[in-house]
């Protein structure tokens, strides 16, 4: 059932590199669609016998390759390009806001995401694994692509403020990997962050609101946003996962 719910999506990824251009964003947001119907219907199935350790894995693969090629954006403006400080400085804060982003979902949303797929029911084993990854891990991908689009401006000029645009994609992806980690940790375990949502909303509205200044300090706030969640989690909620997961 869900291969041929697949069907579509893979025709449309398929048209949409052939033909190019402004269609092909049309033909490939059809298949982004295609594709969550295929999940909405193959998730109902209770018949998947998934392997929660291997498909938690799996997801968690996806996301360091996502991480990693926010990485690639980062160095990839610095080759060429004199090595200033404040191009430097740019550099290596793009590089700690990646490390932060896999600091907070490796040690802590991973294990839980794992831990509650174990212990559901097989009944609702196949609704939970799309509405938590299939669903949930969409928006979090999506966030690193806007992360990595602010860096990638910030690294090409670091010398000029970052346009309000830019500013809004950086504050976006932090919200938008956040929130979909936050989702996707209370879909399986019941558990909703708060703190966590209510740090990343607090440093999004610092990114969007300070103006003017150069891009290193947009990029700063952002780190220390993400390590806030970090140390917040790990202070407060640390005892609580090792014992879900114990």
């Amino acid at each position: 059932m869900f291969a041929l719910a697949s069907i579509g999506g893979l025709i449309a990824v398929v048209m949409g590199a052939v033909m190019g251009g402004p269609t092909q964003y049309w033909l490939w947001g059809l298949a982004i669609l295609l594709d969550a119907l295929a999940a909405q219907v193959a998730g109902k199935s209770d018949s998947w016998n998934l392997h929660p350790e291997h498909f938690v894995e799996r997801h968690g693969l996806i996301v360091i390759i996502a991480l990693g090629e926010s990485l690639i954006v980062a160095a990839a403006g610095l080759v060429g390009s004199d090595l200033t400080l404040t191009l430097l400085t740019v550099g290596l804060l793009a590089v700690m806001i990646t490390c932060a982003l896999w600091w907070s979902y490796f040690p802590y949303v991973k294990p839980l995401l794992e831990s509650g797929l174990i212990r559901t029911e097989a009944s609702d084993e196949g609704p939970m694994a799309r509405d938590a990854f299939s669903f949930g891990h969409f928006p979090l991908l999506c966030g690193i692509i806007a992360i990595s689009s602010a860096i990638e401006v910030a690294v090409l000029d670091p010398t000029a403020p970052l346009p309000l645009e830019v500013r809004v994609a950086m504050a976006s992806g932090l919200f938008l990997f956040t929130v979909a980690a936050a989702y996707a940790q209370w879909r399986t375990v019941g558990i909703l962050p708060r703190m966590r949502l209510f740090v990343i909303v607090v440093t999004g509205a610092a990114i969007v609101l300070v103006a003017g200044t150069l891009p290193w300090v947009t990029l700063l706030i952002a780190f220390v946003g993400v390590t806030g969640v970090v140390i917040v989690e790990y202070v407060k909620c640390r005892p609580m996962v090792e014992h879900m997961i114990g």
